[in-house]
């Protein structure tokens, strides 16, 4: 597993001319969740023997959460992005990812040292590039993308502002890094009500689209889970683990 963490790593920097195959994604644009879905059934269709897509759920505007399985093996890593709205370029690096991965298969090249067929034999890449469509896509597209009935709503939890350009929460103000049920009742900073950011939620792991990550996972089990975010530089991986796990952990960040 730790091998595979060093493939995400490295697949997104240059691979010195090994990727020969067509490419499908342009992480360049601005991605949107409609871009999401068209990359994903072209990547399925040149690639239906190494990858796998599903709908985890729905958002809480009825959008898709995608989730594509890449690779063939039994060992499983989860990687995600767009967590927060207004980081959809972790989105982009998901797909790049799956992009330049199938390439390097189908091609029997190498990124950063590794023979991309032999690892995706045995094992699972896991994707969710998109978590939060809804707030992706207010994000980019603005009010126009909702119905008229939820406009003056958005703009309260947004402070007034038509701008959404700062959002990071879903499209009821819930911000979905902050749902999950692991320390959720000490988050502190959290607003009182639904906003553009910080909210965690009236409950943990209420959100529909927490709901179904948390119910993705534990279908998967995955060994390693790694979540992509936008801004930090910063690599977050203690969180009260055992001595025994927390060396094991330490090794993998580093």
């Amino acid at each position: 597993v730790f091998i595979l963490a060093v493939m995400v790593i490295m697949a997104f920097l240059p691979t010195g001319g090994n990727a020969a195959a067509k490419s499908f994604v342009d992480p360049s644009k601005k991605y949107t969740y409609t871009q999401l879905g068209k990359d994903i059934k072209e990547l399925q269709q040149q690639y239906p023997d190494i990858v796998k897509v599903k709908t985890i759920g729905k958002s809480e505007y009825g959008r898709n959460i995608y989730a594509v399985g890449l690779g063939k093996g039994s060992a499983k890593v989860f990687i995600n992005g767009s967590h927060h709205a207004r980081e959809w370029m972790t989105t982009s690096l998901n797909m790049e990812l799956i992009d330049q991965y199938t390439a390097a298969y189908k091609g029997n090249k190498k990124i950063g040292g590794y023979n991309v067929k032999s690892l995706l034999n045995s094992s699972t890449l896991w994707f969710v590039p998109m978590v939060n469509p809804d707030g992706v896509t207010l994000q980019q597209q603005g009010l126009n993308a909702f119905p008229k009935s939820t406009h003056s709503s958005l703009i309260k939890m947004n402070n007034g502002s038509k701008n959404f350009k700062r959002w990071k929460a879903n499209a009821k103000g819930i911000d979905l890094n902050r749902q999950y049920n692991a320390g959720w009742s000490a988050i502190k900073n959290s607003p009182k009500s639904p906003s553009y950011k910080n909210y965690k939620g009236k409950t943990p792991e209420s959100a529909k689209e927490v709901k179904a990550i948390v119910s993705f996972v534990n279908e998967v089990k995955p060994e390693m889970a790694i979540a992509y975010h936008s801004s930090g530089e910063i690599l977050y991986w203690n969180y009260k683990q055992n001595a025994t796990n927390k060396k094991r952990d330490l090794v993998y960040a580093k």
